[in-house]
């Protein structure tokens, strides 16, 4: 999943659960679930395209989970919403880090890297008919937020 589906799933987990104690294991966890569902896989986009798409998108998720925690208006904790929502996104960075220090999206995922990252990998289901899934799922997390805080 992109980040920004991420940070939304990691939003409606702590306003669901509402317990950090319990958000934020959960908000983790989501993550490789959501890495299962099938999504969209940026490095089959053009060349040209893959770090933009993947930049655009951190930038996206990471001001999400900035800005939401601030603006809503719930009896759940800001920093609950903001930690549920960076902890849903951290397995990624690895990879956007894993992008800038090997340059080349094709051995982003076949150079040498630790435990975490290969179980990361072999979870992951991805394909560019995933955008499809992508949205569906963006369209159903927002509307969660909206039903969570009303």
């Amino acid at each position: 999943m992109t980040a920004t589906n991420h940070a939304l799933t990691g939003a409606v987990i702590a306003l669901a659960i509402k317990q950090p104690v319990l958000a934020v294991p959960l908000a983790f966890l989501s993550h490789f679930v959501l890495d299962m569902v099938l999504h969209l896989e940026a490095r089959d986009l053009p060349e040209k395209w893959v770090l933009r798409v993947i930049g655009a998108d951190l930038l996206i998720g990471n001001l999400l989970a900035i800005m939401l925690p601030l603006i809503l208006i719930t009896d759940v904790s800001a920093w609950t919403i903001f930690l549920c929502m960076v902890i849903a996104m951290s397995p990624d960075y690895i990879w956007c880090w894993r992008y800038v220090l090997i340059k080349d999206k094709d051995r982003v995922f076949d150079e040498p890297m630790s435990w975490f990252s290969h179980i990361h990998k072999k979870v992951q289901k991805q394909s560019l008919r995933g955008a499809w899934v992508e949205t569906v799922w963006l369209i159903g997390m927002v509307l969660l937020v909206k039903l969570l805080i009303d």
